[in-house]
């Protein structure tokens, strides 16, 4: 546990900080997409698919920083991931064709890994009632974060180009390095042998056989997968069809994203005291697969407007809004002594979500928003599958050790 209040405190905001830069860098070119198309003449499903990359390189190497963190501190490889971001956030932002472009992703995403072992460090800092507290107010000062990506890329592309959104990656990660490096290691327990083969073995073998811990961080997974459909499309939507601004796109995602998400957090927070966590988590999907059908029939009816397309991305990030802190805490909950190999398990599930929906939203048609819906529907509705099938079942796992 932590010194003193003054150190605590501190150390919460940095790691609040930490997590909140895959989403930053996820999100800030996303105004910019039409126009890195137009300046590489690609479509902008190959735009798409440059971020499907980021996302599975992002992914797979949280299975590494999961590890190397739990044997030798969450510091040093923190510190490595972030060198890594800057390396390929300035190779971006100097990319003379597509391919190049997609090789900065690449490595910005590697080292974007780094970052998911906040979740590790939030453990190491806190724990019981106190861990409950912060992590539920990570996720708000998240909300404030976040949503502010896409207004500031797209400020950047309209009075800049969309190489300043990279250059701003850049900047941020070097000052999360001099963040990092004000703070002492938070893993008190760490242990070299932790990395040995048989070791990793035996631990990701637990968590791959925990049906419970499976199939939280699968609904994480078409959660991400759903969020981020909308995170792409919307771009072409309001730029594209309705010719909007970059700067407006992001002002809009900004204040409806904040708007929403933070209601929802806030109403999370209240009816978590009045009901239990599986019935809100139901409540959400079934809320999320109804709200999904309506895109494709405001379409029908009202062709593309801003005002629904906001509004219907208000909703659904709204009903998102009880899944985060909810999976988390029911995936983590068995495995707190476990919180590094935890992590990165279910950073890499949550995060091969964004990785499938850039890949299926490339794929499908940028005219009307029928794949859009589809894929909305496809991820909630499996998601009660998820529940019913294999979580519920083993509601009641025993306690497991290694």
């Amino acid at each position: 546990m932590l010194s003193s209040k003054a150190s605590s405190f501190s150390i919460f905001v940095i790691i609040c900080i930490i997590a909140s830069v895959p989403s930053i860098s996820s999100d800030i070119f996303v105004p910019s997409i039409p126009a890195i198309s137009q300046h590489f003449a690609v479509s902008m499903d190959k735009i798409q698919l440059t971020i499907s990359t980021l996302m599975c390189s992002f992914a797979i190497s949280q299975l590494i920083y999961g590890p190397v963190s739990a044997a030798y501190g969450r510091k040093y490889p923190l510190l490595f991931g972030l060198v890594l971001v800057c390396a390929g956030t300035v190779i971006c932002s100097y990319a003379q064709s597509i391919q190049m472009l997609t090789f900065g992703q690449i490595l910005e995403g590697f080292g974007l890994g780094s970052c998911s072992l906040y979740r590790a460090m939030l453990r190491d800092c806190y724990d019981g009632k106190e861990l409950r507290i912060k992590s539920g107010t990570a996720n708000l000062i998240m909300t404030l974060f976040i949503p502010a990506a896409p207004m500031i890329g797209g400020l950047l592309q309209d009075f800049i180009g969309w190489q300043a959104n990279f250059v701003f990656l850049a900047i941020l990660s070097l000052v999360c390095i001099l963040l990092v490096m004000s703070i002492p290691e938070t893993n008190l327990h760490r242990n070299p042998d932790q990395l040995s083969p048989p070791y990793v073995i035996k631990v990701y073998h637990l968590l791959l056989t925990h049906n419970a811990f499976v199939g939280y961080s699968l609904c994480s997974m078409l959660a991400m997968a759903g969020y981020f459909a909308w995170v792409l499309t919307i771009p072409l939507y309001i730029i594209n069809y309705l010719h909007f601004s970059p700067a407006d796109l992001g002002l809009g995602m900004l204040l409806v994203s904040a708007f929403s998400i933070f209601v929802g957090g806030s109403l999370n927070h209240y009816l978590a005291h009045r009901y239990s966590t599986e019935s809100i988590l139901v409540a959400a999907w079934i809320y999320l697969a109804v709200i999904s059908c309506f895109p494709i029939m405001l379409y029908l009816w009202l062709d593309f407007q801003a005002i629904w397309l906001y509004a219907m991305m208000g909703l659904y990030f709204f009903g998102t809004a009880f899944l985060w802190p909810n999976l988390f805490t029911k995936a983590f909950a068995p495995f707190q002594h476990l919180s590094g190999q935890a992590g990165s398990l279910y950073g890499n599930a949550q995060t091969m979500g964004g990785f499938f929906a850039a890949l299926l939203m490339g794929a499908t048609s940028e005219s009307n928003p029928f794949g859009l819906c589809v894929i909305l529907i496809v991820v909630n509705l499996l998601s009660l599958l998820l529940y019913f099938l294999i979580i519920a079942p083993h509601q009641r796992h025993i306690q497991p050790h290694i």
